[in-house]
Parts: C-alpha cells; structure tokens; sequence
C-alpha cells in the first residue's frame, strides 16, 4: 500500500458504521507512519470507496480529498494498479 492521504469529509452515517464494523489491524500497515496519523484507526483491506480530490500534490498526496461513497462491485485487489 501506498499512503496518499486521509479523508475527513463526506463519510455519511451508514458508510461509517459499515467501515467501524470492519476488523482493526493490530499495527499499522506502512513502514513509517504517515504524518498526522497518530490517532488514525487502521482496518483490515476489505472495502472499496470512491474519493473525489481537487488534484495530486507535488509528493502525490490528494488535495482536497471527499469521500463519496463505498463500491460493492468492486474487490480491493481489482483497485491495484502497477
């Protein structure tokens, strides 16, 4: 996985209680913990979610990022692009 930022905005009440029922990770998936994740909970890779952003920052990080809603027709494998 690579880390591209977080997202605040957007999560409506139903998505949210469909992505807090998901397994927790016992540690953080990443070799350095990405800035300004303290406090982040890290769940298991199961969901697929749309986010909209205004544009890539210079490092690739998402600018502006809104979530837009969770897929259902779509495996996380099938979102891995090489």
């Amino acid at each position: 996985m690579v880390y591209k930022g977080h997202v605040t905005m957007g999560i409506s009440t139903e998505d949210f209680q469909i992505i807090r029922s998901t397994r927790e990770l016992c540690s953080q998936p990443f070799n350095e913990l990405p800035s300004g994740n303290d406090n982040a909970v890290w769940i298991e890779l199961q969901l697929v979610c749309i986010v909209k952003f205004m544009m890539r920052t210079a490092n690739g990080a998402l600018r502006q990022p809104v979530f837009k809603g969770l897929r259902d027709d779509k495996l996380p494998t099938d979102c891995i692009s090489n």
